[in-house]
């Protein structure tokens, strides 16, 4: 086993349930239950991750938002060095932030970069990417074409030599992964369908980087329309006001939730029966740098379909256990779904391929 420090610092920008977010998580609870390591996390924001991440290691919130911090992390450096704190992993560009604070007391910084270039400028977070790169003494990108697109956008960037690659993986085995057709029978039975229902499952904020509304555009499309009435299109995921606003405002003010064969269930705590019990999962992001969605559809034995050069969901369907749109837009990912449910073989194999590359 490789040699761990005495104590880690984990920050992360909030604990709202979601990708980089449980990433966070993951690593506390693999640090403490199989490293032995204690861990001390240091957040922003709150979110519904704080009560099972409590169960782990202690929590120290600086704010109520990341925008707006009301303490510093100076003041947790007591804290931290009480606790033998000598590495510090920053879970997000959002968390970089801190890394110059970090190194000035000493301790070891290691970054994790999930997020691609359309996201970090729209939310300016260009200047946190820089002090990853500067600060940290490793910066961790998912999978080369993240870390690609993000060098393209930012050129000068420093310390290139400092960066590796490695995708988060997954800490378990979907527990329905050969207990398929259980699955099935449950969501199908949760969902109100008929038993040989098929399900086209999306999981994610219902935001545009996301393609949320390229998924509400596939089910809409003509293409759709001509699948099979059996065919049932899931999402899962808080809603977000722009894109539905603008998706009605393009489709004469029609509500997504009214839409034939859509369900829409906006949170979830429980996914592992979703994920197994489809027949195939949409990853309609237009950048995504490694979805947890993706690993956890591939663990289940469901395979993907992603527009080709989205990110790094996108390399894995390329790698036998899935399949790839180029053209961005409803009406072709309408027909990929519509092309790839009619091939139940392919499906299949896709699905186990998918299991394979993630074990």
């Amino acid at each position: 086993m490789a040699s761990f420090p005495q104590g880690i610092c984990v920050l992360t920008h909030d604990l709202h349930p979601y990708g980089a977010q449980r990433v966070a998580l993951s690593l506390v609870r693999s640090l403490v239950e199989t490293h032995r390591v204690h861990v001390e996390v240091v957040t922003v924001g709150g979110g519904d991750l704080t009560i099972p991440m409590r169960r782990h290691a202690p929590i120290h919130a600086l704010g109520a938002h990341w925008r707006a911090p009301v303490r510093s992390l100076e003041t947790l450096l007591p804290v931290l060095r009480q606790a033998r704190v000598t590495h510090a992993i920053t879970n997000t560009v959002i968390a970089a932030h801190f890394a110059p604070v970090l190194r000035q007391a000493g301790i070891e910084v290691l970054s994790l970069i999930h997020e691609m270039p359309t996201l970090i400028s729209d939310e300016g977070l260009a200047e946190r990417l820089h002090l990853a790169h500067q600060h940290a003494n490793h910066v961790v990108y998912p999978h080369e074409h993240v870390s690609s697109a993000i060098c393209s956008s930012y050129p000068s960037l420093a310390n290139w030599d400092r960066v590796r690659h490695y995708a988060q993986g997954l800490e378990s085995i979907n527990p329905y992964r050969d207990q398929r057709i259980q699955a099935r029978t449950t969501i199908r039975a949760r969902l109100g369908l008929a038993s040989d229902a098929m399900i086209v499952l999306g999981i994610g904020i219902a935001d545009r980087r996301k393609g949320f509304d390229l998924f509400l555009d596939a089910v809409h499309a003509g293409g759709a329309k001509s699948a099979p009435s059996n065919v049932h299109y899931v999402w899962i995921g808080p809603e977000t006001s722009d894109v539905l606003v603008a998706w009605r405002q393009r489709n004469n003010g029609t509500s997504p939730r009214a839409i034939k064969n859509f369900h829409w269930l906006d949170y979830e705590r429980e996914l592992d029966a979703h994920y197994a019990g489809a027949d195939l999962f949409v990853l309609s992001s237009r950048e995504d740098p490694m979805p947890f969605v993706a690993l956890e559809a591939l663990n289940a034995g469901t395979p993907l379909l992603a527009f080709r050069g989205s990110g790094g969901g996108a390399s894995l369907a390329a790698r036998g256990c899935g399949r790839l749109i180029d053209e961005r837009s409803g009406k072709a990912l309408a027909d990929a779904i519509e092309s790839y449910l009619a091939a139940p073989d392919a499906l299949r194999a896709d699905g186990e391929s998918g299991k394979a590359l993630v074990d």
